[in-house]
Protein backbone atom coordinates (compact mmCIF):
# COMPACT_ATOMS: atom_id res chain seq x y z
CA UNK A 1 0.00 0.00 0.00
CA UNK A 2 2.50 2.66 1.32
CA UNK A 3 4.53 1.56 -2.14
CA UNK A 4 0.99 2.14 -4.78
CA UNK A 5 0.36 5.67 -2.77
CA UNK A 6 4.28 6.93 -3.04
CA UNK A 7 4.35 6.27 -6.59
CA UNK A 8 0.77 7.80 -7.56
CA UNK A 9 2.16 10.73 -5.63
CA UNK A 10 5.29 10.73 -7.51
CA UNK A 11 3.44 10.14 -10.95
CA UNK A 12 1.09 13.19 -9.96
CA UNK A 13 4.10 15.34 -9.17
CA UNK A 14 5.52 14.19 -12.45
CA UNK A 15 2.41 15.43 -14.30
CA UNK A 16 1.38 18.61 -12.70
CA UNK A 17 4.24 20.58 -13.67
CA UNK A 18 3.65 19.53 -17.59
CA UNK A 19 -0.04 20.38 -17.79
CA UNK A 20 0.44 23.88 -15.94
CA UNK A 21 3.44 24.80 -18.84
CA UNK A 22 0.94 23.83 -21.62
CA UNK A 23 0.05 26.69 -23.72
CA UNK A 24 -2.98 28.71 -23.78
CA UNK A 25 -3.16 29.99 -26.85
CA UNK A 26 -2.99 27.87 -30.34
CA UNK A 27 -0.07 30.12 -32.21
CA UNK A 28 3.48 28.15 -32.46
CA UNK A 29 6.24 29.76 -31.78
CA UNK A 30 8.78 29.73 -34.81
CA UNK A 31 11.72 31.35 -33.37
CA UNK A 32 11.28 34.67 -34.18
CA UNK A 33 11.76 37.44 -31.08
CA UNK A 34 11.27 41.06 -31.52
CA UNK A 35 9.84 44.33 -31.26
CA UNK A 36 6.72 44.69 -32.30
CA UNK A 37 5.73 48.40 -34.24
CA UNK A 38 2.06 48.52 -34.72
CA UNK A 39 0.94 51.02 -38.04
CA UNK A 40 -2.38 51.90 -38.18
CA UNK A 41 -3.28 52.21 -42.11
CA UNK A 42 -6.93 53.21 -41.19
CA UNK A 43 -8.39 57.01 -40.38
CA UNK A 44 -9.57 55.88 -36.88
CA UNK A 45 -7.89 55.64 -33.56
CA UNK A 46 -7.75 51.28 -32.90
CA UNK A 47 -6.61 50.12 -29.83
CA UNK A 48 -4.38 46.59 -30.17
CA UNK A 49 -4.34 44.07 -27.35
CA UNK A 50 -1.81 41.21 -26.34
CA UNK A 51 -2.34 37.93 -25.14
CA UNK A 52 0.50 35.94 -23.44
CA UNK A 53 0.80 32.38 -25.02
CA UNK A 54 1.39 30.81 -22.12
CA UNK A 55 -1.53 31.77 -20.11
CA UNK A 56 -4.02 32.91 -22.29
CA UNK A 57 -4.72 36.47 -20.07
CA UNK A 58 -4.20 39.88 -21.62
CA UNK A 59 -0.67 41.17 -21.06
CA UNK A 60 0.35 43.20 -19.01
CA UNK A 61 -3.61 43.46 -18.38
CA UNK A 62 -7.07 42.03 -19.97
CA UNK A 63 -7.91 45.78 -20.34
CA UNK A 64 -4.88 47.37 -21.16
CA UNK A 65 -4.36 48.95 -24.73
CA UNK A 66 -1.69 50.11 -26.98
CA UNK A 67 -3.87 52.64 -29.40
CA UNK A 68 -2.64 54.46 -32.34
CA UNK A 69 -4.65 57.79 -34.28
CA UNK A 70 -5.53 56.82 -37.57
CA UNK A 71 -2.45 57.41 -39.70
CA UNK A 72 0.15 57.03 -37.11
CA UNK A 73 2.37 54.31 -35.99
CA UNK A 74 3.97 53.17 -32.65
CA UNK A 75 6.63 50.84 -31.62
CA UNK A 76 5.01 49.17 -28.49
CA UNK A 77 6.38 49.91 -25.12
CA UNK A 78 5.24 49.21 -21.52
CA UNK A 79 6.58 51.61 -18.78
CA UNK A 80 9.44 53.52 -21.07
CA UNK A 81 11.02 49.91 -22.43
CA UNK A 82 9.88 48.54 -25.52
CA UNK A 83 8.84 45.04 -25.33
CA UNK A 84 10.07 42.25 -27.14
CA UNK A 85 7.53 39.36 -27.83
CA UNK A 86 7.78 36.45 -29.75
CA UNK A 87 6.06 34.93 -32.81
CA UNK A 88 3.37 32.50 -30.62
CA UNK A 89 1.59 35.98 -28.96
CA UNK A 90 -1.92 36.86 -29.36
CA UNK A 91 -3.02 39.96 -30.82
CA UNK A 92 -6.42 41.36 -30.70
CA UNK A 93 -7.27 44.98 -32.67
CA UNK A 94 -10.62 46.32 -30.59
CA UNK A 95 -13.07 43.54 -30.14
CA UNK A 96 -11.82 41.19 -33.24
CA UNK A 97 -10.86 37.90 -32.57
CA UNK A 98 -7.33 37.21 -31.24
CA UNK A 99 -4.61 36.13 -33.84
CA UNK A 100 -0.99 35.04 -34.07
CA UNK A 101 1.63 37.99 -33.96
CA UNK A 102 3.49 35.80 -36.47
CA UNK A 103 0.25 35.33 -39.02
CA UNK A 104 -0.57 38.95 -38.97
CA UNK A 105 2.61 40.64 -38.83
CA UNK A 106 5.16 41.26 -41.81
CA UNK A 107 9.01 40.55 -40.29
CA UNK A 108 12.07 41.90 -40.61
CA UNK A 109 15.11 40.11 -39.95
CA UNK A 110 17.09 42.90 -40.13
CA UNK A 111 15.77 45.21 -37.20
CA UNK A 112 13.70 42.00 -35.14
CA UNK A 113 10.86 43.65 -35.66
CA UNK A 114 7.39 42.54 -36.62
CA UNK A 115 5.00 45.05 -38.38
CA UNK A 116 1.36 45.54 -37.56
CA UNK A 117 -1.14 46.65 -39.90
CA UNK A 118 -4.85 46.95 -39.62
CA UNK A 119 -4.94 46.34 -43.29
CA UNK A 120 -3.05 42.92 -42.47
CA UNK A 121 -4.44 42.01 -39.52
CA UNK A 122 -7.72 41.94 -41.50
CA UNK A 123 -6.73 39.96 -44.67
CA UNK A 124 -8.49 36.62 -45.46
CA UNK A 125 -5.20 35.10 -45.46
CA UNK A 126 -4.45 35.17 -41.84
Amino acid sequence: MYKAVTLAVLALAVTLPCSATKKKTPYEFDGRVGTVVFLNDSMYPVSLYLTHPDTGAGYPGDDYAFTADGGSSTTLTLNGAQLNLGSDWGVRLGSSPVKGLGAVSKWDSARNRFTVTVRDFFKESH
